[in-house]
C-alpha cells in the first residue's frame, strides 16, 4: 500500500513538472502596421499548427522540447524563429515575396498597406545582392525605383533624407551601408511640407549607427 502511494505521488510530481515547463506562446504577425491574417504557424519537429486571426493574432501551446516556430503564407517570405527558454510573447514582421498574391489570397488588406508608413530593413534574403532596387521594390503597393529615384504610384518622390540630411537622389548611396529604409506616403507625408506631397524616403545607414 505504501509503495502504491509512493508511486502515485511520484507520477503526480512528474506530471506537474512537465506541465510547469510547457508554455503558451502568443503574438501578432504583421507587415508594418498592417495585420496579416491566415498565416500558418507551425512548430518545428511537431504536427502542431495554428493560424492568425483577422487581427493577425495567434496563440499556440509548446511542449518543453519545442522551441522553434515557422511562419508561412502565400506571397510572403517564410520565417523561422527560435524562442528563448521562457519566452511567451512573439510578434513577427513578415516581408513580401509576391505582394499581389498575398493580397489576392486575402492575407492582407490593400487599404491597410497603402495607408501604412512602410519600413524596409535589409535582411538575410537580400543581403549579398546589394541592389537598392531589390531592397525597395515589391515591399509596398505601387512603389518602384528607377535611376536613383523612388516612385509611388508613378509619382516621383521629391524628398530624400539620409541620416537626417536631405540628398538629391540615391545614386551615390552604397547599398551595403543601408540599415533601414522608411517610405512615408499619403497623408503622413504632409508633415514634411510641399516636398513631401509625393512621399518621402528616409534612410538610416549602418555608418551613422556606429557613430
Amino acid at each position: 500500500m505504501k509503495l502504491q502511494r509512493f508511486l502515485t505521488i511520484a507520477v503526480l510530481l512528474f506530471a506537474g513538472s512537465v506541465f510547469a515547463q510547457s508554455r503558451t506562446v502568443e503574438g501578432t504577425v504583421s507587415y508594418g502596421k498592417a495585420p496579416i491574417k491566415g498565416i500558418t504557424i507551425a512548430v518545428q519537429g511537431s504536427a502542431k499548427t495554428t493560424k492568425t486571426d483577422d487581427k493577425g493574432h495567434y496563440k499556440i501551446d509548446l511542449a518543453p522540447s519545442e522551441s522553434t516556430l515557422i511562419f508561412t503564407g502565400e506571397g510572403l517570405i517564410s520565417q523561422y524563429v527560435k524562442l528563448k527558454k521562457k519566452q511567451t510573447q512573439l510578434d513577427v514582421t513578415l516581408e513580401f515575396s509576391d505582394m499581389d498574391l498575398a493580397i489576392a489570397k486575402g492575407l492582407v488588406d490593400k487599404r491597410d498597406i497603402s495607408n501604412a508608413q512602410v519600413t524596409m530593413t535589409p535582411s538575410g534574403n537580400i543581403q549579398g545582392t546589394m541592389d537598392i532596387k531589390h531592397i525597395i521594390e515589391g515591399k509596398a503597393p505601387g512603389v518602384t525605383y528607377r535611376d536613383g529615384y523612388v516612385y509611388i504610384r508613378n509619382e516621383q518622390c521629391l524628398l530624400y533624407m539620409v541620416d537626417g540630411s536631405e540628398v538629391e537622389n540615391l545614386l551615390m548611396l552604397n547599398p551595403s551601408d543601408i540599415d533601414e529604409v522608411t517610405i512615408v506616403k499619403d497623408g503622413t507625408a504632409s508633415v514634411y511640407g510641399g516636398k513631401g506631397i509625393n512621399g518621402v524616403v528616409l534612410i538610416t545607414t549602418k555608418s551613422a549607427k556606429i557613430k
